[in-house]
């Protein structure tokens, strides 16, 4: 045999022997944290039932998660069975050896198979404040309303007096009515006449392609890890100027969350009845309380007294 080859084989076996030590040791490790967390739950579960806890507050005492910066995903999971008989699966007989109510463990159990599933047992935990008092009648026979459009546990508002067309109320008027008194409106043909909306894409890259503009996904990304995935390829600290973002934008999942700024807001005439302060005056941030006024930035180019529209109410 050559010497490379000799060399070689010998340098896979010490590789090979550095490997299982390696696995040795993490197996050594591994076994003693999940001694140490076995220690560490039958304590706090021989403490729990000292105090004769049983139920959700038995649950509550032996919080898997407390303390803990990466919570295990099997948490919850493992907590029923260690409370029940430590065989591996999470039971009906567990979950009665914790002293929790059985109608809830067949609503936890949302395939029916008899059996708490990781998932299930972890869903359960999130839920377990205000599962102590749910009402699982109401599954059977939901209240009015349940799963349907906002509002439909009462019958609906009649429109009359509620929907408007130009010209609209004063503001005074309109605000004690339906900001007063948690009252819906509906403001028929409050955008006809804003040159707003004659703007087309060209004109826009004209006369507004340097604004700069905000952007976020169109899908949102919670729990999304694609969401920012077109945004980050093609705008990494998310801003373009609008000229860029409408040059880009086609099939993209990205929008504009920037406010309007001034120089467009002209063209956008929201109605008075959604404008509210000065637009001569404003509030001197910096002066101490009580404040002192000073000449509005933007005095309205028509000189009206109202200030900005209100955008978004979140």
């Amino acid at each position: 045999l050559s010497r490379s080859f000799v060399s070689h084989v010998t340098l896979l076996l010490l590789a090979m022997v550095r490997f299982r030590d390696a696995f040795k040791t993490f197996m050594l490790m591994w076994a003693q944290f999940a001694i140490g967390q076995s220690a560490s739950l039958e304590r706090r579960l021989k403490a729990a039932k000292e105090r004769g806890l049983s139920g959700y507050d038995l649950i509550d005492a032996m919080d898997v998660w407390y303390g803990s910066n990466s919570p295990d995903f099997k948490g919850p999971y493992n907590q029923l069975d260690f409370i029940g008989n430590r065989d591996g699966r999470v039971t009906l007989d567990d979950w009665q050896a914790a002293g929790l109510p059985t109608d809830h463990f067949h609503y936890f159990d949302t395939n029916g198979d008899g059996f708490m599933s990781v998932d299930e047992a972890h869903s359960w935990h999130q839920q377990r404040k205000p599962a102590r008092t749910m009402n699982l009648s109401e599954v059977e026979n939901p209240p009015v309303g349940h799963l349907k459009p906002m509002g439909s546990w009462k019958a609906p508002l009649s429109s009359e007096g509620l929907e408007y067309r130009k010209p609209y109320p004063h503001p005074r008027e309109f605000w004690r009515k339906h900001m007063d008194g948690y009252l819906p409106a509906n403001l028929k043909g409050a955008q006809h006449g804003w040159p707003s909306m004659n703007w087309t894409r060209e004109e826009l890259v004209k006369r507004f392609g340097w604004v700069d503009a905000k952007l976020e996904p169109k899908v949102e990304g919670r729990g999304n890890d694609t969401a920012y995935a077109d945004l980050d390829s093609i705008a990494p600290s998310h801003r373009l100027n609008v000229s860029e973002y409408l040059r880009l934008e086609e099939g993209k999942n990205m929008y504009v969350v920037s406010i309007i700024p001034q120089q467009m807001a002209w063209e956008v005439a929201h109605p008075a009845v959604l404008l509210c302060g000065s637009r001569r005056n404003q509030l001197n941030r910096d002066t101490k309380p009580p404040y002192k006024k000073k000449t509005h930035e933007y005095p309205h180019e028509a000189g009206f007294d109202w200030m900005t529209h209100v955008f978004e109410a979140n």
